[in-house]
């Protein structure tokens, strides 16, 4: 092999080796230890949250859901306001109109929760700022002011199922 070293200079190199791996050997066991635990770690964080495996997919492997379930009245009252914004202002509401239908859909969700626990709380942390977008639009609002609404109602379905 060129470039080896041969003869004393070789055996001086192989004693150099072993005593290189024997000294370092104390790192080995921890490098281990922390593959082992980052392995663990990945494990547990990819099969945490509120994800339901409902079907497989073409490998044959099931298809996790990590959104967040709600009830069907929350699901009604989202898919209303989502239909309300997008035909806005070809329904003829006016901006008041419009408020005040979105404020009856949105009452209407809070009344008839029966959600508990991480979900339910993961939804009312959804459900504020779009009261707050509600709560400023005015009389007459503008498209972008419509479009922060429709926006945000539009990011339900990427957390909610």
């Amino acid at each position: 092999m060129k470039g080896a070293p041969s003869g004393p200079f070789r055996e001086a190199a192989l004693a150099g080796r072993e005593e290189i791996s024997t000294k370092h050997r104390h790192l080995i066991a921890p490098s281990r230890f922390l593959v082992l635990w980052l392995m663990a770690l990945l494990g547990w964080c990819c099969s945490a949250g509120p994800g339901t495996a409902s079907e497989d997919n073409a490998h044959g492997h099931p298809i996790i859901d990590h959104r967040w379930p709600v009830n069907a009245e929350t699901q009604a009252g989202i898919r209303r306001m989502q239909a309300v914004i997008a035909a806005y202002p070809a329904n003829g509401l006016t901006g008041a109109e419009l408020k005040d239908t979105l404020g009856a859909q949105l009452d209407g969700i809070f009344t008839n929760c029966t959600m508990e626990g991480e979900a339910h709380v993961a939804l009312h942390d959804h459900l504020v700022p779009l009261m707050s977008l509600m709560s400023d639009l005015p009389d007459d609002p503008s498209a972008e002011q419509v479009e922060a609404i429709g926006a945000h109602l539009r990011t339900f379905d990427e957390e909610f199922r």
